[in-house]
């Protein structure tokens, strides 16, 4: 699937596109900033995930071994790139994805122009954090830990999860507002529900 890089743009605005006129708006990352809620939230409880796979680490080895390292940190801070590209990857065939990027608030994110089930949607964001950061994370539990390529891949995996917080809303807000049998529409980073009446 081709991924159009559409460069950096101002406003959510310039992203937006059509969506069906029944379509109900569910996230609004425009409005989320102006009442000053973010995703720190998410970030936060995903730290849950890399803490049980430690514990299970430490229950096995009974110590503590120093888990990162600073290649793994900087690596992992980079993949906002790769996670986008992953995402983008895992739209309907056929669709046009584009990819953009903001300076204010600093991010980026693809959007689709394709309709899309609830559970094709929920498995779009779970996707990169289950490559990028869960995976790295069960190949550190079954290595070594003494090595600089687990406290790498560690590192890799650490940031990777606790960095997916816009996903894990994303998908918390679709099983929680949106109902079964409706499709789901982006317009730019903004995401609506609709009932497809065809």
């Amino acid at each position: 699937m081709k991924i159009q890089n559409k460069g950096i743009i101002s406003t959510y605005a310039e992203a937006e596109g059509q969506v069906p006129q029944n379509a109900v708006k569910y996230i609004d990352p425009e409005a989320m900033e102006r009442e000053g809620k973010g995703t720190a939230f998410y970030c936060i409880m995903a730290m849950v995930i890399p803490i049980i796979i430690f514990s299970i680490k430490y229950a096995i080895i009974k110590e503590t071994p120093l888990m990162f390292s600073i290649l793994g940190i900087a690596i992992g801070c980079v993949l906002s790139l790769p996670r986008e590209l992953l995402r983008g990857m895992m739209f309907p065939a056929g669709s046009k994805v584009e990819l953009y990027q903001m300076m204010k608030p600093p991010r980026m994110f693809v959007s689709c122009d394709k309709p899309m089930s609830k559970s094709r949607f929920i498995f779009v964001n779970l996707f990169p954090n289950i490559v990028l950061g869960l995976i790295p994370l069960l190949i550190w539990l079954y290595i070594s830990p003494y090595t600089y390529l687990a406290r790498t891949l560690f590192s890799i995996g650490f940031i990777c999860v606790i960095t997916g917080g816009r996903d894990y809303m994303n998908i918390l807000k679709t099983i929680g507002r949106v109902p079964p049998f409706s499709k789901i529409q982006m317009s730019g980073a903004k995401i609506y529900y609709f009932y497809n009446l065809r």
